[in-house]
């Protein structure tokens, strides 16, 4: 199925939202670096990654999403993630949040 994104900058609230759905296998992993290196240059400082409509996630996107976190903070951006709570439990078993802020969301 792939990835379906949007991103929209609310410059108001200074913060830029991702939203993505679809599945993140392993193939897709470089359209999504593609996708974050989009986000990562909008204007705002705050980028926000809303991935509760996903059908299926890679657990190697939990270390995409660090590594995105590590080049945000150098952009003086920080990263939070919107998860259902079965894969915010996941991320935060492995120490996610030290990198990302994670917002448990109702599954869509």
């Amino acid at each position: 199925m792939g990835i379906q994104y949007q991103i929209s900058a609310r410059t108001d609230q200074d913060f830029a939202l991702l939203q993505v759905s679809g599945q993140l296998e392993l193939e897709e992993r470089g359209d999504f670096l593609d996708i974050l290196d989009e986000l990562l240059a909008t204007d705002p400082a705050k980028l926000v990654i809303d991935l509760s409509g996903m059908e299926r996630m890679c657990s190697v996107y939990i270390g995409t999403l660090i590594d995105f976190a590590a080049r945000a903070t150098e952009k003086e951006k920080s990263v939070a993630a919107m998860l259902p709570k079965l894969a915010a439990d996941r991320c935060r078993l492995v120490g996610m949040e030290k990198a990302v802020q994670i917002i448990e969301t109702p599954r869509r």
